[in-house]
């Protein structure tokens, strides 16, 4: 009898709810804020890579500017495609995490998606377009109130292609792009200082301190290599989960979502881990 009054109280308190416990969305939605929030360790883009291509073409042919001219804006356009759609998958994860707790809905997303015509090679297709638009709805419509907690299967059924698309778009441009462009600096590097070190007119000293540079350039390059990776890691893994979560079969507060959960919690912390030391 007393448990039959716990449920009646329950659904004319929270008969929104219907009694469930989204403690387990709640936890979910952390740890992938956590994980995209390591996106702020790579301190390296497009616009960085060609600002040292500039100034290395200066120090290759030992010109000395007061002020160098670079056109990176190209590149520039790249790094906000970038930061757009990592922006977009906070904006989803943070919608989750709030409409599966107490927190009132409040955040904006005003970017426009004209913003993401990007640099020419890497613009988004208009599946992908589509995709970036239909999230950004979404999560409006969150913040406006068109979702609440009652629906909250529904949002995350509804986000899962456009969280698929807008991943595999973003991997491609770091794993593919990005990092493509750092293994062309590295054939420039290798290039230029092994002509120094086979330059007769230079002496030992001067030999010595190129090769020493090469090695520096060589180590941060594996070092930003490694972040990518990391990262990439991170963004399918939740891609992946989100997906897993939400097959038709799944019971938010079955024990194969939380064991999911903390599944997920303990990878990402060792991928957290991972980029921890290469900071060492």
């Amino acid at each position: 009898m007393q448990m039959i009054k716990g449920w009646a109280l329950c659904l004319l308190v929270y008969p929104f709810l219907a009694c469930t416990n989204l403690k387990p969305v709640q936890l979910f939605s952390e740890e992938a804020l956590k994980g995209l929030d390591q996106f702020h360790e790579l301190d390296y883009g497009f616009t960085t890579s060609c600002l040292g291509d500039c100034t290395f073409e200066r120090i290759s042919h030992y010109s000395i500017e007061r002020n160098i001219q670079c056109n990176c804006s190209d590149y520039e356009k790249a790094d906000s495609l970038v930061s757009d759609l990592y922006q977009t998958l906070i904006n989803y994860w943070d919608g989750l995490y709030r409409l599966s707790s107490s927190e009132l809905i409040r955040y904006q997303l005003d970017m426009p998606a004209a913003s993401l015509a990007g640099a020419g090679w890497n613009q988004l297709d208009p599946e992908q377009l589509n995709a970036y638009q239909k999230l950004s709805e979404m999560g409006i419509n969150a913040a406006a109130g068109k979702y609440r907690r009652k629906k909250l299967v529904r949002y995350m059924n509804e986000a899962d292609p456009h969280i698929s698309l807008i991943s595999e778009k973003l991997t491609f441009v770091l794993e593919k792009n990005l990092l493509g462009i750092l293994d062309i600096q590295e054939e420039s590097w290798y290039m230029y200082y092994k002509t120094q070190v086979l330059d007769a007119s230079l002496n030992t000293i001067e030999k010595e301190l190129a090769a020493e540079r090469y090695y520096q350039l060589k180590d941060n390059a594996a070092r930003i290599r490694k972040k990518t990776l990391l990262l990439v890691r991170i963004l399918h893994h939740l891609s992946e989960t989100h997906h897993l979560f939400t097959a038709e079969d799944m019971n938010i507060n079955g024990d194969i979502f939380k064991d999911g959960v903390r599944s997920l919690a303990n990878d990402l912390n060792e991928l957290h881990y991972a980029l921890e030391q290469l900071k060492q």
